[in-house]
């Protein structure tokens, strides 16, 4: 490595690359910054050695899809996918004369952090079990009567404000509770991922959102990734800008844009869930109005079959007298036919003795 490369790197602020790349593109600027080196830092990714120099992908660590062409003098090259403080010399590259220039940057000074950064391409691999596995019904927690929603977010930021200004009316439908971690920090992210994400019984939704800018790369994290892929209770995210996209919204179950939707979204699950409990509330009603007249139907059935059964009460209390009066009779007539017999023997009687004793 040259004498240039072992000087020890200037106490400023490295760079942003994307930042960077806007200032190269200037033509205006390319030779003022390409003649003062400047610091800058990275994640070193896809080394490849060609005619004495190592070439590699310099990555923005908040911003993965942010890369710039880089390359070292010699065979000594530090150790790859890390994070490095960079002190470069930046050089331009015409791919198109007149239509593109590449900024491309020449390393002259190289501090190693010994902080691995895993690829995106590698996390990717690593969770793409996690990323297809099947997915929490989010849709389901607002059938609950009261769920609890954790708020998983910046110490001190503003969605949860944002967030509560969008429930008017329907606050009182849920139990909200703010947890607040450092999101720049992917410990503390994940240790609080842990905690709220296994109480099934106690939690029934966590949304973790933040804003962009500095800091996004942090939730793509192995221990965040990791954290979240082992979950009981669902998980919702809304990170960043409209543009930004991380694996951590690719394992949640559900993902929002930005943190400004989650509000919205949650008054319209609970607006449809008012909804659905009015429709309930009207079935229920019409049902039991059903039910109703149902049972005057049945009470009329029973009014009508209990008159019927008096008539035939009364008709057998008539046929009873009936029978009674005939029975009476048929005893009167026995007895007068029992007098008129006993009369006509003892006539028959006096005759036969008559005879014998010769009375005619």
């Amino acid at each position: 490595m040259s004498d240039v490369a072992k000087r020890p790197l200037p106490a400023c602020r490295p760079t942003g690359l994307l930042t960077m790349i806007q200032r190269a593109t200037d033509a205006s600027l390319v030779q003022s910054l390409g003649v003062q080196p400047i610091l800058v830092q990275g994640i070193g990714r896809n080394p490849k050695q060609w005619e004495g120099r190592v070439y590699f992908d310099l990555e923005d660590p908040e911003q993965p899809t942010v890369r710039l062409r880089s390359w070292i003098s010699g065979k000594r090259a530090p150790q790859w996918n890390q994070v490095l403080s960079l002190t470069v010399l930046i050089r331009t590259k015409i791919k198109k004369p007149g239509v593109m220039i590449e900024p491309e940057l020449e390393v002259v000074g190289i501090q190693e952090s010994g902080q691995v950064a895993s690829s995106r391409d590698e996390l990717r691999k690593k969770f793409i079990a996690a990323i297809h596995a099947k997915k929490l019904v989010v849709g389901d927690v607002f059938l609950k009567e009261m769920p609890k929603v954790i708020l998983v977010t910046n110490q001190g930021g503003e969605a949860d404000r944002d967030i509560q200004s969008q429930l008017a009316g329907y606050r009182d439908l849920l139990a909200w509770e703010i947890q607040s971690v450092r999101m720049t920090e992917p410990q503390s992210v994940a240790t609080a991922l842990k905690d709220v994400l296994g109480k099934v019984g106690q939690v029934d939704l966590v949304v973790l959102a933040r804003g962009g800018g500095e800091g996004i790369a942090a939730l793509d994290h192995e221990q965040v990734l990791q954290a979240a892929s082992v979950r009981a209770v669902p998980l919702v995210t809304a990170i960043g800008h409209a543009n930004d996209h991380t694996l951590l919204d690719d394992i949640a179950d559900f993902s929002l844009a930005v943190p400004s939707m989650v509000g919205k979204w949650l008054a319209e699950q609970l607006e449809m869930k008012v909804r659905r409990q009015a429709d309930s509330k009207r079935l229920s009603g019409l049902k039991l109005e059903e039910e109703l007249k149902k049972l005057q139907g049945e009470v009329l059935a029973v009014g009508k079959a209990r008159v019927e059964e008096q008539k035939a009460l009364l008709q057998l209390q008539t046929d009873w007298g009936a029978l009674v009066e005939r029975m009476n009779n048929l005893s009167q007539n026995r007895s007068l036919w029992q007098t008129g017999a006993l009369v006509a023997w003892v006539f028959i009687g006096g005759w036969i003795a008559g005879k014998i004793l010769g009375w005619w």
